[in-house]
């Protein structure tokens, strides 16, 4: 090196590797932590989706606020023994725009089964609450909500490789770091 400040890459690339070994088993240290703590304790919440198409007299209205509204919520409260604020949040439907009779039913809970059972209630108190106020011809259910065995939060996979590429990322800093101060000694 000619000039003090100047960083040779090949320099800076051994030094990396150098302590490629202290890298490698923080990554795995980590990732280990993560990976178990993600796993084992976090609480797991699991979806149920039902996907129904609305069939009306005359012309489609959008059926959106009548599937999450305060009837269909207050049924599923009472008839669940749930907080109103719990199901409520608990549910998100979805307008097909490609089709704008089918809606998507999604409940999110930390009980799988019962996401399954909100998600048909959902379905159901619709049915018999506002298929005559509405004029609805019918409601037909295209794929009925099931029990789901895998959870959708927290994604295990996607969380450690996070973790992994940040441990990595932060490994190398720092040994960047211990380099140049290192190198201006």
């Amino acid at each position: 090196m000619s000039n003090n400040n100047e960083v040779n890459v090949f320099d800076l690339l051994a030094f990396i590797l150098k302590y490629i070994k202290a890298i490698l088993i923080s990554i795995l240290f980590t990732t280990s932590i993560v990976f178990c703590f993600t796993k084992f304790i976090i609480p797991k919440e699991f979806t149920a989706t039902t996907y129904i198409t609305i069939m009306p007299n005359n012309h489609i209205l959008d059926y959106t606020p009548y599937l999450n509204g305060t009837t269909v919520i207050d049924k599923i409260s009472s008839s669940l023994k749930m907080d109103y604020d719990d199901v409520f949040n608990s549910i998100k439907v979805k307008r097909d725009m490609s089709n704008p009779s089918n809606y998507y039913i999604e409940v999110t809970t930390r009980d799988t089964e019962l996401s399954c059972k909100i998600a048909n209630i959902v379905v159901s108190t619709f049915e018999t609450t506002f298929i005559n106020d509405l004029g609805i011809k019918s409601v037909v259910v295209i794929n009925e909500a099931k029990v789901s065995e895998e959870s959708v939060k927290p994604n295990v996979l996607k969380v450690t490789l996070y973790t992994a590429f940040l441990t990595t990322l932060l490994s190398i800093c720092i040994i960047i770091i211990s380099f140049l101060f290192k190198k201006n000694k």
